[in-house]
């Protein structure tokens, strides 16, 4: 009987195990599955759904669709700024809403005007309800505060349409003392080079509505690359759950412009 060196059975296990396992990483790698690219600490990711560039703001379609909507809003003052948030839908299946215009009125307990400030909403997708937030107002603290759509500024044709940007994680961490660290990924579905993606944060209570919302971004996503971020807020309410929305910014159309779809960061 042949007698076998254990040292050498052992060094064919561990080599077969190493080779079992590479020939899993190549099989979840057929299937989509993700992983990191090594040189810019990037995460790699396949859909098989399609891509979606958005087109530049001056090419419109020549169709005007029913105006997007507020579905809920709330927001949240103890630093004598506003902190808010909402959801806005896109009722129509065949049109994409560019640039949708905001307004955010504060008020006294008489109900005397103390601030108006206008933002926009940079790109909202066929059916699609987002979460929008932002910071206003003039340090003196409201009783009461009024968010409307002003309206939409371009419509555009949807054919094709999948979702440019989707977050892809969420963590939260609680700093103390009404401050609190978002971190996470942006996924990058445009088949194009993302410059910049603004994120919306809204805090929401155990039912959902919202209490407070903030903004940050995440910049220089390359196509099929999904980019960290992180987001701190020194001041918050509160709250029981937290949901984040990634935007596709009008700022990428100009730099898109001058890339022609290159990925240089």
């Amino acid at each position: 009987m042949q007698r076998t060196n254990p040292l050498r059975a052992i060094a064919i296990y561990c080599f077969a195990v190493a080779l079992a396992a590479s020939f899993a990483l190549l099989r979840g790698c057929s299937q989509g599955t993700t992983g990191t690219s090594n040189n810019d600490k990037y995460e790699v990711f396949q859909n098989d759904d399609g891509k979606f560039v958005p087109q530049p703001l001056d090419v419109a379609s020549s169709k005007t669709g029913s105006e997007v909507t507020i579905t809920s809003s709330g927001w949240w003052a103890k630093d004598s700024y506003i902190h808010y948030g909402i959801k806005v839908l896109n009722p129509n299946g065949d049109l994409i809403a560019r640039d949708v215009v905001i307004q955010i009125s504060s008020y006294d307990e008489a109900g005397t005007l103390l601030s108006q400030d206008t933002d926009t909403i940079s790109f909202i997708g066929p059916h699609v309800e987002t979460g929008f937030a932002g910071t206003c107002g003039n340090g003196q603290k409201p009783a009461s505060v009024t968010i409307e759509i002003l309206g939409t500024t371009v419509w555009q044709d949807a054919s094709g349409y999948v979702d440019p940007l989707f977050v892809t994680s969420v963590d939260e961490a609680d700093k103390g003392y009404y401050r609190y660290e978002y971190t996470g990924g942006v996924t990058n579905n445009t088949g194009t080079y993302v410059s910049t993606a603004p994120i919306c944060i809204l805090l929401e209570d155990e039912d959902g509505n919202i209490l407070a919302g903030y903004a940050g971004s995440t910049k220089r996503i390359k196509t099929d690359r999904t980019k960290d971020y992180q987001i701190t807020i020194n001041t918050a309410p509160e709250h029981a759950q937290v949901e984040v929305f990634a935007h596709w910014s009008t700022l990428n159309d100009n730099v898109n412009e001058q890339l022609d779809g290159g990925e240089d960061a």
